[in-house]
């Protein structure tokens, strides 16, 4: 029991509790009610109700329990207790969170509020260490058996579902339904990796002692020195690099050069740092109740990569 109940975290929980009554919100008060169509089994459970009427949340239930069957394999322990902890509790939100019958007048604002908010939702499952189940499992048997790219087994199951919707909805409402798509899938990957952006920091100057040692004093950030030389000149050269905040480049920028007017000064995006003064609080509660080996912990999906 207690080995069972160390693969849990309350943090997580709360997490895919919130994402999933946001999730079924969305999909109650606006996708359902516009007739927007979705992608993955999601995007299933939407055709079986536009054709035959079939409660979203019985479909839920069934499809996703024959794909968690199928591919229980692919995930870890904890993984997989949180997508069937994820899976049941959106069938119940699905079932009991009511249409407040929501008026939008303007339609291209429906597909930028549920794709906005769905993948808010479904970034949220993945962020707790769970999965939405779906086209996810489908997504990695199809890596393992056929060698497929796991994003591109992911669009290419989205693309094959959401074609049925121009037969059904129409065609505006499938191009709707596709910019909700495409939405929900930009969105989940800023919440997964847009939480914690920085910026990267290379500078290569004849006075890179002076500079570390202002930055170091100034903005309190690790600093690494690299050697390196002109392949010209031969001269060696140390090269700073650090990552540091949005707000702390422009000290940066100020700092090189005021001491080196002529320092080689590189700055790129980041899109996420995890590490020492970096980490996300949730990758850091995750660690804290985890007792997995090395081989284990690379089969879990809760990291923000």
């Amino acid at each position: 029991m207690k080995k069972f109940l160390s693969h849990f975290s309350l943090w997580s929980i709360g997490l895919i509790i919130f994402g999933n009554i946001l999730m079924a919100f969305v999909v109650n008060n606006f996708l359902l009610p516009y007739h927007l169509g979705e992608g993955g089994a999601s995007g299933l459970t939407i055709i079986l109700f536009y054709l035959f009427g079939i409660p979203l949340y019985l479909s839920n239930i069934v499809i996703n329990g024959i794909l968690l069957v199928l591919g229980w394999k692919f995930l870890d322990p904890r993984t997989m207790y949180y997508t069937i902890f994820s899976t049941i509790l959106y069938s119940i939100c699905l079932k009991w969170i009511p249409n407040f019958a929501i008026p939008i007048k303007e339609p291209l604002l429906v597909p930028l509020i549920v794709g906005v908010l769905t993948g808010i939702a479904i970034g949220t499952v993945v962020l707790a260490g769970g999965t939405t189940a779906g086209s996810d499992i489908l997504a990695r048997m199809l890596n393992k058996y056929f060698g497929w790219n796991t994003g591109t087994a992911v669009l290419i199951i989205d693309f094959i579902i959401i074609l049925p919707f121009f037969l059904i909805t129409g065609f505006e409402r499938t191009i709707l339904s596709i910019l909700n798509v495409v939405l929900n899938g930009k969105t989940i990957d800023f919440v997964l990796y847009g939480l914690n952006p920085r910026k990267s920091v290379m500078i290569i100057s004849d006075h890179a002692d002076r500079i570390a040692e202002e930055l170091q004093a100034t903005i309190d950030r690790g600093i690494t020195v690299l050697h390196g030389h002109g392949y010209y000149t031969k001269d060696k050269k140390d090269i700073l690099y650090i990552i540091v905040t949005r707000q702390q480049l422009m000290t940066v920028n100020n700092v090189v050069n005021f001491i080196d007017p002529q320092a080689f000064f590189i700055v790129t995006s980041v899109q996420n740092v995890n590490g020492q003064g970096f980490s996300y609080f949730i990758n850091e509660k995750v660690n804290e109740t985890s007792n997995k080996t090395l081989d284990e912990t690379k089969k879990e999906v809760h990291s923000l990569y």
